[in-house]
């Protein structure tokens, strides 16, 4: 007689169907209902992309990112961005920054909500357009992915002291690296962000333009800082006793501080794992027909038809959804 099947092979098949049975649901249920808020402020074009975008990162999300939360993510941010509707490169723009956004955000154990609120926090006090929110997201994606501070701790910084850094002159470019740079030095990200503002805000008002935000960056302005008491400068007589010290500590991490600037807003390395997670979809797609082949020449065309039908059924259902347009 013939042998029956292996334990392993059975889990395998039962593991690749059960994965399955929960994507094509979500997929046919839950994935058409979530856009249809988005569709009051994108084309239909534009919501089909982002669809097809949350697809893809939903049925290959290493950090196991849920559909509903990637449509979510997706449309709470369209929502802070209305300006974008009917330019489609932006949009486009847009949704590729959402698909790293999506996958950093479950990999640092963020909550959706908190996620959003990130990104929209940032763009408001800092006064930001639509169009800035992709750089926010990268700058957000790096400082997370650098280790120094959380996501959620880096944007509460962020947007806790953007009035006094605004009003001192420092962009948020440079503002931004210096929270990341010196976070260890203080308790918490917002501390470090509360502290460089008060150091920005008392270099501005020195009126020695080589030491004021508003006119060489904050960035350069801590470099000047650096020389100036390098060659015997006083930094106490400049600043203040009170601040003086801070601001040194900052000055002497000026290069480092300078240098992570440079890389703040690329996201080429997050970029580079959504594609490479679209290309390991057509990997898991395969191994999914290559599991109800196995089951085929294992189990028998006759021993269970019902289950290779109903194992075809979904492997195939998965290529009606994630064979789409990229």
């Amino acid at each position: 007689s013939k042998a029956g099947p292996t334990a392993a092979t059975i889990a395998a098949i039962g593991t690749a169907a059960l994965g399955a049975i929960v994507k094509v649901s979500e997929a046919n249920d839950e994935f058409r209902r979530s856009y249809e808020e988005m569709s009051t402020y994108l084309s239909d074009s534009q919501v089909n992309r982002m669809k097809q975008s949350a697809l893809k990162l939903s049925t290959n999300n290493q950090s196991d990112m849920s559909l509903s939360d990637i449509s979510k993510l997706q449309t709470e941010i369209v929502k802070a961005a209305p300006e974008l509707t009917g330019n489609q490169k932006a949009v486009d723009g847009l949704t590729r920054s959402l698909d790293e956004y999506a996958m950093v955000t479950k990999a640092a154990g963020e909550t959706t909500e908190d996620s959003v609120k990130d990104v929209v926090d940032i763009k408001e006090e800092w006064g930001l357009l639509g169009k800035d929110i992709p750089s926010v997201i990268a700058m957000i994606a790096n400082a997370a992915h650098d280790g120094r501070t959380s996501q959620h701790d880096f944007a509460t910084a962020m947007a806790q002291s953007s009035a006094q850094a605004r009003a001192a002159g420092s962009n948020m470019q440079d503002f931004a690296s210096g929270i990341i740079v010196m976070r260890t030095h203080f308790e918490n990200a917002s501390q470090a962000g509360q502290r460089y503002a008060q150091v920005l805000q008392r270099m501005e008002a020195t009126n020695v333009e080589k030491f004021m935000p508003s006119c060489v960056g904050a960035t350069q302005a801590l470099i000047n800082l650096k020389e100036y008491t390098d060659k015997g400068g006083n930094a106490t007589k400049l600043l203040g006793k009170r601040v003086a010290e801070t601001a040194m500590d900052f000055a002497n991490n000026s290069k480092e501080i300078a240098n992570y600037t440079s890389k703040l807003y690329d996201s080429g390395n997050i970029t580079k794992q959504v594609k490479q997670r679209e290309n390991d979809l057509d990997v898991v797609q395969g191994n999914l027909k290559n599991s109800w082949q196995a089951a085929e020449l294992e189990l028998g065309k006759g021993m269970m038809p019902t289950w290779i039908s109903f194992l075809k059924y979904v492997t195939n259902g998965i290529d009606d959804f994630t064979h789409l347009e990229r």
